[in-house]
């Protein structure tokens, strides 16, 4: 790509009276090779796709001042992903920072520069390149203070949310919950949408939990595995059932919500909190993160599970099931009728 920047000075120091300038990688995946870094404009090629940052330096001699921009390379196969109504979308693999960088902002790739972001520097998710779902890029929160937050604007029922996750813990803590995300304003019933696991009091639990304010209050699912990467869809319909979960594409049973929801598009990552309620932050990684305005018909909750579980390579377990228990008399034959669903991977 041809980087085009701009260099202006105020002519001081009067000796040497140049200015010099310099293009240099400042964080990215792979290797940049700049055709000639010592002028601002010049052809950069990267040796492998991810998110890039550089920095354009500048020296009078006596001061030197600097700018950056980032550059996003991505594959030029990228599987399709349905982008009606998508209103976040965020991705790990285009965030351009370095191992162990603590995240100020999270960039939202879906066109609505809806971004996330964190101004206290302590309250910061870090960055890792290779701790994510088979060595990918990841964010890692601490379940202490870090989260991310953002405005994505009004939004009601039906909602459609696809996150690729995982909770650090094996079993929850007693009384604990990992919020991977909330939505609005986490009290007023029907005004509030979150996905978290929980321990339900005791330890070992481990159950999805979404919270939809005072009143419907916790509508819970299957137990979430701990110490894995998982892909949990969870979509918010206008008719029943209006709740749904599907993990790794397989869908699960979940307790049903009672009315449609309305969002006012506020948006916590990592995080939980409403007045009277305390905080409650997550403990675990995010790869990747796609909300929806809309719901989705079943091939286009494939389409997007598809993408990412090829992307990282999240190949589910077969989903067996063998039928009921026999017991024969009189007779020393049956017919067995087992049921088999596969994800499609590898």
């Amino acid at each position: 790509v041809g980087l085009a920047g701009e260099i202006e000075d105020d002519g001081l120091p009067g000796v040497p009276g140049a200015v010099t300038s310099l293009w240099e990688k400042a964080a990215g995946p792979g290797g940049v090779t700049f055709s000639d870094p010592s002028q601002t404009n010049t052809l950069v090629t990267f040796s492998q796709p991810g998110a890039y940052r550089l920095t354009l330096t500048a020296w009078d001699g006596e001061r030197s001042a600097s700018d950056d921009i980032e550059v996003v390379v991505r594959e030029a196969t990228l599987t399709n992903v349905p982008t009606a109504g998508l209103r976040l979308w965020l991705r790990a693999d285009e965030v351009a920072a370095n191992e162990g960088e603590a995240l100020a902002q999270w960039k939202d790739r879906s066109g609505g520069a809806h971004h996330v972001s964190q101004s206290v520097v302590s309250n910061r998710p870090i960055y890792t390149l290779t701790n994510g779902p088979n060595g990918m890029p990841a964010v890692r929160f601490d379940g202490t203070n870090d989260s991310l937050a953002g405005a994505l604007g009004g939004m009601t029922s039906p909602v459609t949310l696809v996150l690729v996750g995982r909770f650090t813990y094996t079993n929850q803590p007693s009384s604990d919950y990992d919020y991977l995300l909330r939505m609005g304003d986490g009290a007023t019933a029907y005004r509030h949408l979150s996905v978290s696991r929980w321990a339900a009091g005791d330890t070992n639990v481990n159950r999805y939990y979404s919270w939809l304010g005072t009143g419907p209050g916790t509508r819970a699912g299957p137990v979430l595995a701990g110490a894995v990467w998982s892909v949990l869809t969870v979509a918010y319909g206008t008719n029943a059932p209006r709740h749904r979960l599907w993990v790794d594409g397989y869908e699960q049973t979940v307790e049903d919500a009672g009315a449609n929801l309305i969002l006012d598009g506020t948006l916590d990552l990592g995080r939980y909190s409403a007045a009277g309620a305390g905080s409650h932050y997550l403990n675990g990684h995010l790869a990747e993160a796609l909300i929806y305005a809309r719901g989705r018909d079943d091939t286009e909750r494939q389409a997007v599970e598809r993408y990412v579980k090829d992307k990282y390579a999240l190949n589910a377990a077969p989903a067996v099931e063998a039928g009921a228990d026999v017991e024969l008399v009189g007779t020393n034959a049956v017919g067995l009728a087992g049921e088999i669903e596969d994800d499609g991977l590898p």
